[in-house]
């Protein structure tokens, strides 16, 4: 496997070059800090120096050639709006000064003289710092890193949800948990991912035996597997052992339950990005009546999607938010993160019961606080017609890329109140059962560049039961189940075409597997068709 460096070389950056020797140092309150880099000349070529991070052992083999052009196609909008946001090591040359490299405390490298741009970052919650220098010789620069926020002092802790690595053994943990602290993410879930053919990112443990904690920051072992281009992708947090059924490869349901027994967290990735072939909606529309599915990532590669999620939610199902960056492919560890609020110390095994309960909110940048009478994201306040209901919201940042230029309170999707300033308050009696989250955007154009889609933050919502009652939107029950009935229907379509072809950008296929677990699979769709029916017969 190529270096860092050498892949950096090759799409058209320059390698150490006879010239000035630039010393660069790297502090927090007088302390050797990590983070993220870039330093580039006048046509953008990025130095790199032979101290940068090597991600080279992390198994970043898998189609190889389409990392780069996933990176050329991510960084173009992303960086030519804020050069301080989402840095992915492998966005190399295309458009110039994308690239960055990570190292801890500094670095020494060999320019050729002449102007250069020194960016350093390290992460949503620090100011980065940008600077212009002309090197003619021996140079040395100061930096000083500093936090417009500390969300762990607050009990909320970052962690990325969906993150590709090899872990073949315990030294791989140092170079992602360094990766972690440039980026400043207390939680990486490194997933092993599947297809119908075979597994990559391999690790070498999972449960206690796979989960690292090391200087405040944790490693938790997963899967993303199942994992097709007729279902959807799965994501599986805190595995006690890795889960698969290569023969009935396309029946979800026993990995879900399986996993779930074990302790896991279950759910869908790629539910914020309905386009292309995901297809989060079917496996979604099968796992969530049956209690399988208890998180959604709604937001990835530097953008959120909330409209397949609030369908769900509106149904009356509770699904954690959640994020990740999908690294290798959606750039950098935590550039799109969640934030999990804790009771008690940090533990990797806490951050994950937060998850469970629904403590969280999902960002590409501000920061958010939401409550409903005093109770945070995921909690369900069971109340009587005419009680009191009161909603406070904060959003901020303290960056061009992390301050929001809204604010919104969102009830069953739709918006309720909004604001330009920082915070929000409403108040209201409660007469029927309904979900509350809040929601923030900025200004920043999102990654996917369509109707839906928004940079900012989200929270999960609370929920408010009254009188006993879920909190499912009955006035648009019936166009609801209308379109969780038409993902059914493509569900035997989909069975009922010629077996998928081997390859395709959904992961490789296996027409043999898929037929094996048709007759399940119908088994199921029947399952939830009836679940369906008979919530709509059950309404008024």
């Amino acid at each position: 496997m190529l270096s860092v460096r050498v892949i950096l070389a090759i799409w058209g950056t320059s390698a150490a070059a006879a010239g000035a020797e630039l010393t660069v140092t790297l502090r927090e309150a007088d302390q050797p800090v990590a983070a993220a880099v870039r330093l580039h000349d006048a046509a953008g070529n990025l130095f790199v120096p032979e101290s940068a991070l090597d991600l080279s052992s992390l198994g970043f083999h898998y189609t190889a050639s389409d990392l780069i052009h996933y990176a050329d196609w991510k960084s173009t909008r992303v960086r030519s709006q804020d050069p301080h946001f989402g840095s992915a090591f492998f966005r190399a040359a295309h458009p110039p000064g994308t690239g960055c490299f990570f190292v801890t405390g500094g670095f020494r490298v060999e320019v050729p003289p002449g102007r250069y741009t020194l960016v350093v970052t390290r992460g949503l919650e620090y100011r980065p710092v940008e600077r212009t220098l002309e090197i003619s010789g021996a140079q040395s620069v100061a930096i000083a890193l500093e936090r417009w926020v500390d969300m762990a002092e607050r009990g909320w802790y970052s962690g990325d949800a969906h993150v590709h690595a090899a872990r073949p053994s315990p030294a791989a943990d140092a170079t992602i948990l360094a990766w972690a602290a440039a980026e400043d993410v207390r939680v990486v879930n490194v997933l092993r991912m599947g297809d119908a053919r075979e597994t990559f990112y391999e690790q070498y443990g999972y449960g206690a035996a796979g989960t690292v904690t090391r200087d405040g920051r944790g490693l938790i072992p997963g899967q993303e597997d199942p994992r097709t281009a007729g279902l959807g992708h799965t994501l599986h947090l805190g595995l006690a052992a890795p889960e698969r059924d290569g023969p009935a490869y396309y029946d979800y349901r026993p990995v879900f339950t399986r996993a779930r027994a074990g302790g896991a967290l279950s759910g869908f990735a790629h539910v914020g990005r309905r386009r292309w072939f995901f297809a989060a909606d079917r496996g979604l529309t099968l796992a969530a009546p049956a209690g399988q599915a208890d998180f959604a990532e709604i937001a990835e590669m530097g953008y959120i999607g909330v409209g397949l999620w609030h369908e769900f939610l509106n149904l009356g199902f509770r699904l954690t938010a959640m994020a990740g960056s999908d690294v290798p492919w959606g750039g950098t560890i935590g550039g799109t993160r969640v934030y999990a609020q804790l009771e008690g110390p940090f533990t990797p095994a806490r951050w994950l019961e937060a998850v469970r309960r629904g403590r969280t909110f999902v960002t590409t940048g501000p920061m958010l606080e939401f409550t409903v009478n005093g109770q945070g994201p995921g909690s369900v306040l069971a109340l009587p017609p005419g009680a009191s209901v009161r909603v406070r919201a904060r959003a901020w940042g303290g960056t061009a890329a992390t301050r929001p230029a809204k604010l919104k309170l969102v009830a069953f999707g739709r918006t309720v109140q909004e604001t330009t300033g920082e915070f929000l308050e409403w108040e209201t009696t409660a007469e029927r059962s309904l979900w509350l989250s809040a929601q923030a955007e900025t200004n920043r154009q999102p990654l996917m560049d369509a109707p839906g889609y928004f940079a900012g933050a989200v929270s999960t919502p609370v929920y408010l039961e009254v009188a006993g009652e879920p909190s499912r939107d009955r006035e648009r029950l019936p166009e609801l189940l209308a379109a969780r009935l038409q993902s059914l229907d493509a569900i035997e379509s989909w069975l009922d075409a010629p077996p998928p072809p081997a390859g395709g950008p959904g992961g490789r296929e296996s027409g043999a597997a898929r037929d094996a677990s048709a007759r399940q699979i119908r088994t199921e769709v029947a399952r939830a068709r009836a679940w369906y029916r008979d919530l709509a017969r059950s309404q008024p």
